[in-house]
């Protein structure tokens, strides 16, 4: 039977034979469809783990089509339903970079080693997906020559389509690993570049952001809070601090873009810099503490009825041992006011470089574990 739909009507006549004035009642008794069954994509020859295709050499790179893909049973967790499968043996050692950039969907990579696909061990920091928000993804890893690499590539969850590998040398920044950090000796004060495109992790690392971590060594010239920020990069970092030298290492602190240590003269400590969401170029500064850094070095604007001041907080810490409140990031600048008149005040920082994040709060009192809290406000709102 052809593939057509069957269908069989009853029809009233009068007496001459034709079609009565109503409508006719034409009854369906059966809708017979013979339908062919729907087509599907065949699966990818490199579906299965086990029939992976092999790269050889570097760069290496490769296409395909990932639709009609599925799972391999104990797979990686972190991969999707619909996964594609390749190898690639390290011809040298060294950092490598594995990505799907020009994919047409938003891809997960993982990069493994491992014979069975239900025992794989991730490369460090070897999963990732959406790298630096876009939908592909990227791994950055130190490849060890003739090591054999199993590489998935699958959606966010059954997405598949287009995808491009490519998989290349790249160069590591110097001060990648711990033991070859930056010495930056015992300066006061200080401004290094430093880059984490192709920085790594280590074994026995800890990290706050994606693992794509530089350090530097410094030694504390004095005793005395400093602080530590990455003012005028191209990226977002988290920093940590550390004491040792060898992992595992003991934390002392550790911030977002900035941070204050209270170090100990002579005391060698350890720098980790670590990309927050995506790698790139950025600045390491140690800046010299601002004059009303400390809460007895207040800078004193007297009973003036107006004024305005300017203010630099690149460099100022805070004093929480001595009991200074809890004031934003902590890394706080003061000022001493007498008030010339009672009633009603306006603060405004509309100006300043920081509005976005500024804050600034008013007490009264004499000493900085006994003040007592006056009023608030945050960025360019209306302060009193």
């Amino acid at each position: 039977m052809s593939n057509s739909n069957t269908h069989i009507c009853m029809r009233t006549f009068n007496k001459r034979g034709s079609y009565g004035k109503k409508a006719l009642l034409c009854t369906v008794l059966a809708s017979i469809a013979m339908l062919t069954s729907p087509a599907f994509a065949a699966a990818p020859a490199n579906d299965n783990f086990t029939s992976s295709t092999a790269l050889t050499g570097s760069p290496a790179t490769a296409t395909g089509d990932s639709t009609g893909a599925t799972a391999d049973v104990g797979q990686p967790a972190f991969l999707g339903s619909a996964t594609v499968w390749y190898t690639w043996t390290a011809p040298s050692s060294g950092t490598v970079l594995v990505s799907t950039a020009g994919s047409s969907f938003n891809t997960k990579l993982g990069v493994y080693t491992g014979t069975a696909v239900n025992a794989l061990t991730p490369v460090l920091n070897g999963e990732n997906d959406n790298y630096n928000g876009s939908a592909q993804s990227q791994v950055v890893f130190v490849a060890t020559a003739g090591t054999v690499y199993q590489i998935g590539i699958s959606g966010g969850s059954t997405e598949a389509g287009l995808y491009t590998l490519g998989i290349a040398r790249v160069t590591a920044p110097a001060n990648d690993s711990l033991s070859n950090a930056t010495n930056l000796g015992n300066a006061a004060t200080f401004s290094v570049p430093g880059d984490t495109t192709y920085a790594t992790a280590e074994t026995g690392e800890t990290f706050n952001g994606i693992g794509r971590t530089i350090w530097y060594k410094w030694t504390a010239p004095s005793t005395g809070p400093f602080q530590f920020n990455t003012n005028d990069s191209a990226i977002h970092v988290e920093l940590q601090v550390f004491t040792g030298t060898t992992f595992p290492l003991t934390i002392v602190t550790a911030g977002f873009d900035a941070l204050q240590l209270d170090a100990t003269a002579g005391t060698v400590y350890l720098i980790q810099v670590d990309a927050d969401t995506f790698g790139g170029p950025l600045l390491l500064n140690l800046a010299a503490r601002p004059a009303n850094d400390d809460f007895a070095n207040a800078t004193d604007l007297g009973n003036a009825a107006t004024f305005t001041a300017i203010g630099d907080n690149t460099g100022a810490t805070n004093q929480s041992a001595a009991g200074e409140p809890n004031l934003g990031d902590g890394l706080t600048i003061w000022y001493k006011w007498t008030a010339p008149f009672t009633g009603s005040i306006l603060l405004d920082n509309t100006t300043s470089d920081i509005v976005t994040d500024a804050e600034f709060s008013m007490f009264t009192g004499t000493a900085i574990n006994a003040l007592t809290y006056v009023k608030d406000a945050n960025g360019n709102d209306v302060n009193r």
